[in-house]
């Protein structure tokens, strides 16, 4: 799962960054 830094940034906020 990829969580895009700022897409969604208010939900993605509690959820960790990952793009590896």
């Amino acid at each position: 799962h990829y969580y895009k830094p700022f897409s969604s940034s208010r939900k993605n906020l509690k959820k960790p960054i990952t793009y590896l």
